[in-house]
């Protein structure tokens, strides 16, 4: 008898607090995420398990951040405005992030007045924050549109397409059952292997784009951010197309 069991990690929801986005370029509602090490048998796990970090998720773009629920007045149990948020959970807020929040006043008014190193580095950050979105979902197995519509119309490009073709081509049944067979086999090795791609463009992007729109970077500066994603061995540095994102631009 075969038995599945190891170690999972389990996500649990701790609770909501505001906090500053680099993304939205402002401060945002955040869901508070605990992140343990738990044992499962057959994927059912007993506890939350080992705690092995925390996370904050924006409620705006649905980026995930590190987090630290200590650095809180308090977390709200619910989810509530960002105004009511900002005076129970991080009243301090405005003080704590007053440079940052000022950069990004000049961002958004006056960034042909950035410094050089600034402007290198408001083009950088959202591309390695994003970056581990990428990394967490192609490390799973999903099936999107594509893969989906490739598994169906495969399961029909090897039972009924045979057979219509044995009756109008002058070849063995088994021949053309094996050639539709390759045939489904390449579109859904297609699919899955440009389901990162696809990702990327239908969640990266439309978060990427509005956040450097300000900034109008050149090519040369966006191909300088994939370059250190793929120093790092980062897997959004072949999946994202620059010309996807300028197209916000």
């Amino acid at each position: 008898m075969l038995i599945i069991w190891g170690k999972t990690h389990v996500r649990k929801n701790i609770g909501y607090a505001a906090d500053f986005c680099p993304i939205c370029r402002g401060p945002q509602v955040f869901k508070l995420i605990r992140v343990g090490l738990a044992s499962h048998v057959y994927y059912i796990t007993s506890g939350d398990g080992e705690l092995v970090s925390h996370d904050r998720e924006c409620q705006q773009c649905k980026t995930l951040l590190n987090a630290n629920p200590d650095g809180y007045l308090t977390l709200s149990k619910k989810k509530q405005s960002l105004a009511e948020l900002m005076k129970t959970t991080f009243p301090s807020l405005p003080e704590v992030y007053k440079d940052r929040l000022d950069l990004e006043e000049k961002v958004m008014k006056t960034p042909a007045l950035l410094t050089p190193q600034e402007r290198a580095i408001m083009i950088r950050t959202p591309f390695h924050l994003l970056s581990p979105l990428v990394e967490l979902r192609l490390g799973q197995t999903h099936l999107d549109m594509g893969i989906s519509l490739a598994l169906l119309g495969s399961f029909f490009l090897v039972t009924i397409v045979p057979v219509l073709l044995t009756k109008i081509l002058p070849f063995d049944e088994a021949i053309i059952f094996l050639a539709c067979a390759i045939i489904a086999l390449l579109v859904i090795g297609w699919q899955v292997l440009t389901a990162g791609g696809r990702y990327v463009k239908r969640r990266i992007i439309p978060v990427l784009g509005p956040n450097l729109k300000p900034l109008r970077p050149t090519e040369s500066e966006l191909k300088s951010a994939l370059a250190e994603l793929k120093t790092d061995r980062k897997k959004m540095a072949t999946r994202l197309k620059i010309a996807d994102l300028q197209k916000y631009f």
